[in-house]
């Protein structure tokens, strides 16, 4: 690390460019790598297109079968077999109703002592539509706006190559440390 020097923006320029340098020497090997994988997975994928079709008719094969056996998914309902998990397992399934109003009246007359957990009631400010006035507005309605102000900036142009470099940036296999 550099000790705090004041500087020309010239000289900014020149760590920019070399900044700008080391991203672009990242980018060139996480571009050979990309390449290299792309050729791996064209030279297997025959192969993998192969087994993925086995693998699925057999899911398929073992699902018919578990379904014309229930009787054997009564208790336990589920087994594992060859780090396969087989059997049964009941759908949650999910509420659905017309209208809230009548639902939420018909609750307060047959369950009045437990409305508070059956029933929602929440007013709350949207704060899209807040963000929309004025800071006068917001001071007449008693909301602060926190953490406004400049904050530093030495963000990459998005390139094509930034989804390949956030890839090895963020594999734990690489460990690289992100610079941000």
């Amino acid at each position: 690390m550099t000790d705090t020097v004041k500087m020309s923006i010239h000289s900014l320029d020149m760590l920019a460019c070399h900044y700008s340098e080391c991203r672009q020497d990242l980018a060139d090997v996480v571009a050979v790598m990309h390449e290299e994988q792309k050729a791996t997975r064209r030279k297997h994928l025959k192969k993998i297109q192969a087994a993925l079709s086995e693998a699925a008719n057999s899911k398929l094969i073992l699902k018919e079968a578990i379904n014309a056996n229930r009787q054997l998914f009564e208790k336990p309902k589920t087994q594992v077999l060859h780090g396969i998990k087989c059997g049964f397992r009941k759908k949650k399934g999910k509420l659905e109703w017309d209208d809230d109003d009548k639902v939420c009246e018909r609750i307060k007359k047959n369950y009045h002592d437990e409305v508070g957990a059956l029933v929602k009631t929440k007013t709350k400010p949207v704060r899209t539509g807040l963000e929309k006035l004025s800071a006068n507005e917001l001071k007449k309605l008693g909301v602060r706006v926190v953490g406004a102000g400049d904050v530093l900036v030495c963000d990459e142009v998005a390139t094509e190559i930034d989804e390949l470099i956030d890839m090895v940036m963020h594999d734990d296999e690489f460990a690289v440390e992100a610079i941000s």
